[in-house]
């Protein structure tokens, strides 16, 4: 099949390692230099401090790695057949969040070190986002849009589209539809603004809000120390855009 022959590497959510040495799951069996793998994804340190080394065996009855160290192995067994395209099918579902971003961030470097072509399937909007030059979005098994990150997340062309980067308001004017990002909301404390705050919720870095007027809801997201002082309860104005050229409180 493309693998075998070396076309294609494939890298999934479950890195399948053999009970056997760290050397045999990377190489299966090719006669190679190991090292330049590991090297590569960053794990050669840490098998070098190994007792056994590359002989290390994992698996029954052998060293217990990490996921991430897993992950690892697995990916310098895909790099290994020298493939032309590497296929990543969500390798990064089964790790916690903070081993997701560093692993992110090192698929990032290693896509530019090596030049080859990664096609990464993810339902994660910040994977997809921040790893692509170029994304399609599947829906029903068609692809409903292509385009860079920026082209995706700033113009979807479907609702579909939009909700699957990330949260966005639906914003009716002059018998159109606009989606407005929640990080394009602003709001200023006002006793008789026509929103309420109905729920906070602080993340650190940024603050997401919700803003009810009736049965109307928009969601706005803030950043920073400043953008974290409202509550529950609050009377606010809202609107989108610039505050001093753009509309005054959003009617959805």
């Amino acid at each position: 099949d493309a693998e075998r022959c070396g076309v294609v590497g494939y890298l999934g959510h479950d890195p399948e390692l053999l009970s056997d040495s760290i050397r045999n799951n990377i190489l299966l069996g090719r006669d190679d230099d190991a090292w330049k793998y590991l090297r590569a994804v960053c794990l050669e340190d840490e098998v070098k401090a190994m007792p056994n080394g590359l002989d290390t065996r994992v698996g029954d009855g052998g060293v217990r790695l990490s996921g991430g160290q897993q992950q690892r192995v697995a990916l310098a067994r895909a790099m290994a057949t020298g493939p032309k395209i590497l296929l990543l099918d969500e390798p990064l579902s089964n790790l916690d969040a903070g081993l997701r971003v560093q692993l992110r961030e090192e698929l990032k470097e290693l896509q530019k070190k090596l030049g080859i072509t990664m096609v990464f399937v993810t339902h994660d909007q910040e994977e997809a986002l921040s790893l692509s030059d170029k994304i399609v979005v599947m829906e029903k098994g068609v692809a409903v849009q292509t385009g860079t990150p920026r082209e995706i997340y700033f113009s979807p062309v479907s609702r579909y589209v939009a909700s699957f980067v990330g949260k966005a308001n639906y914003i009716e004017e002059n018998g159109r539809v606009q989606i407005v990002r929640p990080e394009d909301v602003w709001m200023e404390m006002d006793p008789s603004g026509a929103y309420t705050v109905r729920s906070s919720s602080f993340m650190g870095a940024h603050t997401l809000y919700e803003l009810e007027n009736g049965s109307n809801v928009i969601k706005a997201d803030l950043f920073g120390r400043e953008g974290s002082l409202f509550s529950v309860g609050d009377r606010v104005r809202a609107g989108w855009g610039n505050r001093k050229d753009g509309p005054g409180d959003c009617h959805l």
